[in-house]
């Protein structure tokens, strides 16, 4: 195969395999998330930009 005669290995990748259909998805961008942490900084600057963050009820 063309892939098994030109794939090269480097320091610092990261192999991600799951079953299909099986939130291959998420676990991409939990890998991203987990890889570039520190990176990149919130869009409103602190913990409350985080789509985890509680979400005050209207009154």
């Amino acid at each position: 195969m063309a892939l098994e005669r030109h794939f090269e290995v480097h320091v610092g990748d990261i192999v991600v395999t799951s079953l299909p259909k099986c939130g291959t998805t998420c676990l991409k961008a939990l890998v991203f998330a987990t890889a570039v942490r520190g990176v990149y900084s919130l869009a409103g600057g602190g913990d409350d930009s985080l789509p985890s963050s509680p979400v005050p009820y209207p009154t």
